[in-house]
């Protein structure tokens, strides 16, 4: 348990690109896409648990984290459950906003750069992809049509698209075509560009801070 809790940035990293990439790894081991993604989400919450130390956030993402693993591994076997659909996007969508609180608080407040606290920032980033694609997924239930898809195969294709607008990529082959979906593609990019210029003047000045007073 020790092990884990001193290795708990990591580990979240690490699932969070373990749920990024259940499709590519899918193909090359042969493991259906749902049995890795449900693998890899178990592991983001229970590392959400480790890395929750205040009481408030703490308890927040027990609560989310346990509704949100419940209803995920639910619709793994009822996926025809609509409702159940709707209360694992909006209670992941919750989960990962906290989760990404928490990691960013944790790099404003350590006092030095470390290995820890860089794989901390790096699941930050990842987790922004995350929760836009959730939101894209939770705004075309609601609305259809408000993104247009070449070829849409599944709900992945909404998280690829969240992370190629964070990263300010746009390969073309998803518009948004509503005024909340421009919104939400705007909102996205700036958070994505905010996130990098901030964190990097943080890990310079950190970084400086800790050279001067050595």
């Amino acid at each position: 348990m020790k092990r884990v809790r001193k290795y708990k940035f990591q580990l979240i990293f690490f699932a969070l690109i373990a749920l990024v990439l259940a499709p590519l790894t899918s193909m090359l081991i042969g493991i259906p896409q749902t049995i890795i993604s449900l693998i890899s989400f178990t592991l983001i919450v229970f590392a959400g648990f480790a890395i929750a130390e205040l009481k408030i956030p703490k308890l927040l993402t027990i609560i989310l984290g346990s509704l949100t693993l419940i209803s995920v591994w639910i619709e793994f076997f009822i996926p025809t459950r609509i409702e159940i659909s709707y209360f694992r996007m909006i209670a992941s969508f919750i989960l990962f906003i906290i989760l990404t609180f928490i990691l960013i608080r944790n790099c404003i407040d350590s006092k030095k750069i470390d290995v820890s606290i860089i794989f901390g920032a790096m699941a930050g980033f990842v987790l922004l992809g995350l929760i836009g694609g959730v939101a894209f997924e939770i705004l075309e239930d609601a609305r259809p049509g408000s993104v247009l898809f070449a070829s849409r195969i599944s709900d992945y294709d909404f998280y690829y698209f969240s992370f190629i607008s964070l990263m300010t990529v746009g390969y073309g082959d998803i518009v948004p075509l509503s005024a909340a979906a421009k919104s939400l593609s705007v909102l996205i990019n700036i958070a994505g560009q905010f996130y990098m210029t901030i964190g990097f003047a943080l890990f310079v000045g950190k970084y400086l801070h800790h050279s001067n007073s050595k």
